[in-house]
């Protein structure tokens, strides 16, 4: 019957790339910069790009500037095979505010609460409370620590607050002392409840 023909093609085979497995992340404000592609899982594709572009560029987010959200790593094939992906859900927990520090009147309450609400599975004050919110009447600096319900961060936040005096502050001057001496009525000064933060006394003879 005759030799047999033969013919070879050669077709060329590209691996279907790995983007790992959908995941959610929950980063600390103050962390190091991050390279993302570690929270998808071992053995995956390192020729992928992120839908949308990481704001910091590349595979690195980092977490005081980068804007948290869903970000999809894409593995691209040559040839326009088939590729693969994976969603990350990043989520970056953030320090409380306690707000400015304050000044508030003499006998007056101040409530001060941990903000945002609900962003803190546990609180911890420095004069002893562990709730959200504490009511103050004395001057001093308060601390808070926290801890985010997520990702376990812990921050800690003050506030310093003063006091002044807000009503009328009478003062009493006596017409009499008795310089001699003996331990009573000796010195001759005006006299307040308050705390003045000015003070001066003249003294004028009847001839002014």
């Amino acid at each position: 019957c005759g030799e047999t023909a033969r013919a070879r093609a050669f077709v060329p085979y590209f691996p279907a790339g790995f983007a790992g497995s959908d995941q959610a992340v929950t980063l600390c404000s103050g962390d190091a910069p991050q390279d993302l592609r570690v929270f998808l899982g071992s053995g995956i594709s390192t020729d992928g790009r992120w839908s949308p572009p990481l704001p910091s560029g590349g595979n690195i987010f980092l977490p005081d500037r980068d804007a948290p959200g869903d970000y999809t790593y894409l593995v691209e094939s040559p040839a326009g095979c088939t590729g693969d992906s994976a969603l990350l859900r990043v989520r970056v927990a953030y320090p409380p505010k306690l707000g400015p520090d304050t000044t508030i009147c003499r006998d007056s309450i101040l409530t001060i609460t941990v903000q945002p609400p609900g962003a803190y599975s546990a609180w911890h004050w420095s004069t002893g409370p562990n709730r959200p919110d504490i009511e103050v009447a004395d001057a001093g600096v308060y601390v808070v620590t926290v801890t985010a319900n997520a990702g376990n961060c812990v921050f800690t936040d003050s506030v310093r607050v003063d006091l002044i005096t807000c009503s009328e502050c009478p003062v009493y001057v006596p017409n009499v002392f008795s310089p001699n001496d003996d331990g009573r009525n000796d010195r001759f000064q005006p006299s307040s409840s308050c705390l003045f933060l000015q003070y001066r006394l003249t003294v004028f003879d009847r001839w002014g």
